[in-house]
């Protein structure tokens, strides 16, 4: 028996069962809801704090603390495929490595290799930092429980979907539900081209929501009729949903594409529940796909590359251990009766005289320094690199988004920038109208656009002077504002 684990940012979602290459069989799945704050973005915060809830769950469900995997959410982790050339295993592997950036040693990498002809080798890589990993290993560690296995949710989502028999034979977009962040996924020919992911940010039940499912639904359509496909794409599924939400984003789909027809994506025959199962099957989708076994898996398990380097190396005595013996020990034998006693002592002596030389001593002192020196270079670095990291992941206040506002504006107020708090996104712009109305229709274009998850404003102010009205909008901007929209996973 196997235990699943996916820590996302709302829940701690938990299953027990039997794994499988083709079948899968369930006999637990529940799921305990996490305080907002413990988790973002799939980066643990609060490691005590974690490591409690698991340690509780452990307790009252009677768990075993052997053969757990643990899925790993994917926003953190990079994903690729690459087709190389037929090279050997060490070659391949820092091809791979180069190809993913991973030349730092901050980086945990691994593949696994894809079914593909004779010249060529087509493999699945996967990256991520080592900090960001080894958090997860620590928390699972405090409880007494050693993971065996870390999983992108990615990868588990797309070994979930080549199970299906209903999406064997045609191309479809599949939408997985998971709180506020949706994984849209192109599905062709048995397989996922083309992954991305959003974040929701219309509230459940709302039009807002269906419009943003529905938007990622015609990216995705777009990206495939650039590929010049000969078979159109009919069908979309989604998972994770409520049938309330179903029907929202079923309309607003069917409303900004026409003739594709919306479904809900259900189990099938691959997967059997035999147990005490507490969650549909949208909310243990990943973890289904950590029981689905093959031959060939991505693990980010941060000693894995340890464990294979021991393995390598014990593979190498194995065969090697005994013509080592023999030739150290003639060796040994040689140079007793080749070097005389005299040549020892006369190599201690001059060991003895560069250890004690006084310009040697003070070039080591010198050494020592400049390592201190270098350790604090290095620590100013990592800071520099993480406040780059964090500003890279503020919106771009560039010209696209000035050009978009003063577009929104055209015909119907003048808008000025006052202030950028880039920290927050926090765009706060100054309206200028002949009417009223024409405020209310500019806040509703800019709302249209894209540009901004959230748009405050107060009222208006009337000036009997300039006979116009004037008010302060606070505008949110998209993490994507300014960068490119869709982002291949």
């Amino acid at each position: 028996m196997v235990t699943a684990v996916h820590l996302s940012d709302d829940s701690v979602r938990v299953m027990v069962g039997r794994p499988g290459r083709r079948r899968i069989e369930i006999k637990e799945a529940f799921l305990r809801e996490l305080p907002p704050g413990n988790i973002s973005n799939g980066n643990i915060i609060s490691e005590e704090f974690v490591s409690g809830v698991l340690s509780e769950i452990w307790k009252e469900h009677g768990l075993s603390k052997k053969h757990v995997r643990v899925v790993v959410n994917a926003s953190p982790i990079t994903l690729k495929k690459f087709d190389f050339p037929v090279v050997k295993e060490k070659e391949l592997r820092q091809l791979i490595q180069r190809e993913m950036g991973g030349t730092s040693g901050d980086e945990i990498i691994d593949y696994m290799k894809l079914p593909g002809g004779r010249k060529r080798i087509s493999v699945y890589a996967a990256a991520g930092q080592k900090e960001y990993l080894e958090k997860y290993q620590r928390v699972f560690q405090k409880v007494g429980i050693k993971p065996e296995k870390l999983l992108p949710s990615r990868i588990c989502v797309e070994k979930v979907l080549a199970h299906m028999k209903v999406l064997s034979d045609k191309p479809c977009i599949v939408q997985v539900l998971d709180g506020a962040r949706m994984t849209s996924v192109l599905w062709v020919d048995k397989a996922a081209v083309y992954t991305m992911r959003t974040n929701i940010l219309g509230e459940y039940g709302s039009f807002q929501f269906g419009l943003e499912v529905s938007r990622a639904v015609s990216n995705l359509l777009q990206f495939y009729m650039t590929q010049e496909n000969q078979q159109e794409i009919r069908n979309v599924y989604l998972s994770g949903i409520t049938e309330k939400d179903f029907l929202i984003c079923e309309e607003a789909i069917s409303q900004m594409v026409q003739e594709v027809e919306v479904e809900r994506l259900e189990k099938d025959e691959a997967i059997i529940e035999h147990g005490n199962v507490r969650m549909s099957f949208g909310e243990y989708l990943r973890l289904a796909g950590v029981l689905f076994e093959q031959s060939s898996e991505i693990n980010l398990l941060p000693s894995k590359k340890k464990e294979k380097d021991r393995k390598e190396r014990s593979d190498f005595w194995k065969y090697a251990e005994l013509p080592l013996i023999l030739a150290v020990g003639c060796g040994a034998i040689t140079a007793a009766l080749v070097f005389s006693n005299h040549l020892k002592q006369t190599v201690l002596e001059d060991v003895n005289a560069y250890v004690n030389d006084p310009v040697n001593i003070q070039k080591c002192e010198e050494v020592d320094t400049l390592e201190q020196e270098n350790l604090l270079l290095s620590n100013r670095v990592e800071a520099v690199e993480y406040m780059n990291q964090v500003i890279a992941s503020y919106p771009a206040m560039n010209s696209s988004v000035l050009e978009e506002i003063q577009r929104c504006a055209e015909g119907k107020a003048e808008v000025s920038v006052q202030s950028y708090l880039a920290r927050e996104g926090l765009l706060t712009l100054d309206v200028t109208a002949a009417e009223a109305d024409l405020c209310n229709q500019l806040v509703a274009t800019l709302q249209e656009s894209g540009l901004f998850q959230k748009i405050d404003y107060t009222g208006y102010a009337y000036s009997e002077a300039e006979m116009t009205y004037h008010v302060n909008i606070l505008c949110y901007l998209q993490e994507s504002a300014g960068k490119e929209e869709v982002e291949e996973g």
